[in-house]
């Protein structure tokens, strides 16, 4: 059937503004799936790059993350390859673009890892040291504690030694003393005031004699008494300060044995995470690589 030309006018019409309308939608799709490719990608490497403390999983989120735009792009450009060769120079250009932005993260990545390393073997080693200064400081006041204790106790026994030893002297002088006193009252009874003043200086004599005897004792043993009382608190003192060098020296050689056996298995870690690192990025460099080869 021949169609008029009115007809032929609108069905023509009709043509051209359904044509208009798919090359529109086709254009709105492209351009949102660009930017919804865009936004994607920018989020997981924001996500990564704002990590303060990251848990060491980003890169693999990133691969992830990239490997998935790569597949959309692939299958974009497979289906648009014929009509426009540019979209796998772009895709070229993108996977460049990765490949560097792995790289950078995978070094961001290594740096936040070793930094973490570095603070919590800080961190230990500060709450290690403060335990042991504790210990130290604890065992320290007990034993200045006891050293005081038995101070004291060594005085208490001195003084009372010194004592004795005075009571010892004047049991040992006092039937000479009573007897001498007894002639002193007695030269009293005896007829003569020369003789008697005479003799009672002499009896006088003797007795202050021997109080001097037993004072020069008392303070010879009192100073000897003395004397091996600061022995004995010098000998404590050393003896405890010996001991708090050992504790010491015992504590820093117990502080150094665990910081080691920490930094080790610490470093054994990131060496077993690094490794683990290393062949994620390789091989997230080799499947681009390829893809760049196709």
């Amino acid at each position: 059937m021949i169609l008029s030309g009115h007809k032929k006018y609108r069905l023509w019409l009709i043509l051209i503004i359904a044509g208009l309308l798919i090359a529109f939608f086709l254009f709105i799709k492209n351009r949102f799936f660009e930017r919804s490719q865009t936004a994607a990608e920018s989020k997981i490497c924001n996500h990564l790059l704002h990590l303060r403390r990251p848990n060491w999983n980003g890169y693999a989120k990133l691969n992830r993350g990239l490997g998935g735009l790569l597949k959309n792009w692939d299958g974009v450009s497979t289906k648009s390859q014929a009509k426009n060769d540019g979209d796998n120079s772009f895709i070229q250009t993108e996977l460049d673009r990765q490949i560097s932005e792995i790289k950078r993260i995978s070094e961001i990545e290594q740096s936040l890892k070793l930094s973490e390393v570095n603070e919590t073997i800080q961190d230990y080693a500060a709450k290690r040291r403060s335990f042991f200064d504790a210990e130290f400081q604890k065992k320290f006041l007990g034993m200045k504690a006891k050293v005081q204790f038995d101070f004291a106790r060594k005085k208490v026994e001195t003084a009372e030694q010194l004592h004795n030893f005075e009571n010892s002297l004047l049991s040992e002088q006092r039937l000479d003393l009573v007897n001498l006193q007894l002639e002193l009252a007695i030269s009293d009874l005896k007829k003569g005031r020369q003789q008697t003043s005479s003799y009672r200086k002499k009896i006088q004599a003797k007795i202050t004699a021997i109080k001097l005897e037993i004072a020069r004792k008392v303070a010879a043993k009192k100073e000897l008494l003395n004397n091996q009382l600061v022995a004995y608190q010098r000998q404590e003192n050393e003896e405890i300060q010996q001991q708090l060098d050992n504790l010491r020296l015992k504590f820093d050689q117990q502080l150094e044995n665990d910081l080691a056996a920490f930094k080790a298995n610490l470093i054994h870690n990131y060496d077993e995470w690094h490794q683990n690192q290393t062949e994620e990025f390789e091989k997230a460099i080799g499947d681009r690589q390829q893809q760049k080869k196709n």
